[in-house]
C-alpha cells in the first residue's frame, strides 16, 4: 500500500482519515506543553501505558513552573484526542492565552514574554 505520492495528500493512516493541519496542532501542543511545564505530557517507555496515557488526555501534575488556567485550556485544546474537535491554527491564534484578551492580571503576568522587544534588541546591537 502506497501511503505518499508527491502528486497526492495522504488522505487515510491506519484506517483513520488524516488532517495534515490538526496532527501538526497536536505537534505543537507537544512542544508547548514541554516549553511551559519543562516535562513531556505522554512519556513511557511502556507502549501500552503511553498509549493509555494519550487516552485519558493531558494532566498537568508537578510541572516546574505554574501554568495559568488559560494556557491550560490552550493545550487541552491542542491536544485533544478527536483530531475534528482539535484546535485549528486560526483558533490557536485568536485563544486569548496567545492574544491577552479576558486574562486576569495574574494570568497575564504568567503569559508575559521573559525578554522584552526593546531588551532583545539592545542586546542585539550589543552583541554585533
Amino acid at each position: 500500500m502506497i501511503l505518499w505520492s508527491k502528486n497526492k495528500l495522504l488522505s487515510h493512516f491506519i484506517g483513520v482519515p488524516y488532517d495534515g493541519e490538526k496532527a501538526d496542532v497536536w505537534s505543537m501542543g507537544v512542544v508547548l506543553y514541554t516549553m511551559v511545564t519543562g516535562r513531556m505530557p505522554f512519556d513511557d517507555s511502556d507502549m501500552k501505558m503511553l498509549v493509555q496515557q494519550i487516552k485519558r488526555g493531558v494532566t498537568f501534575h508537578n510541572p516546574k513552573q505554574p501554568v495559568s488556567e488559560s494556557c491550560k485550556d490552550l493545550i487541552r485544546n491542542m491536544l485533544k484526542l478527536d483530531f475534528k474537535t482539535r484546535l485549528s491554527v486560526e483558533e490557536i491564534e485568536a485563544h486569548p492565552w496567545l492574544t491577552n484578551v479576558s486574562l486576569s492580571r495574574e494570568e497575564r503576568a504568567m503569559s508575559e514574554p521573559l525578554v522584552h522587544a526593546e531588551s532583545s534588541s539592545s542586546a542585539s546591537r550589543t552583541l554585533s
